[in-house]
């Protein structure tokens, strides 16, 4: 069966949404930029938003990717930290 993909980010914008998804990607994380609206068409109100998906088995290194971009911090690879680079 093919993975889950879960929301890890809702941004008011496609900018920063795919600038998110770079970094994830530049992480060795792939993601995906979605239309929340689109996403929320049964409900009466949709939020709107520009939501950041990944696969479930990723999700908890690219809230942290997302955490340390919000900060500043420089990212490393997933390549970077198994070879020490």
């Amino acid at each position: 069966p093919a993975e889950e993909i879960v929301t890890v980010a809702t941004y008011s914008s496609i900018i920063e949404a795919d600038l998110i998804r770079d970094e994830l990607a530049a992480a060795g994380i792939e993601a995906w930029v979605a239309d929340a609206t689109a996403a929320q068409t049964l409900l009466p109100m949709p939020m709107g938003g520009m939501m950041v998906r990944v696969h479930a088995s990723n999700a908890d290194l690219a809230k942290k990717v997302i955490e340390s971009s919000a900060t500043g911090e420089e990212q490393e690879s997933a390549a970077d930290v198994e070879t020490g680079v």
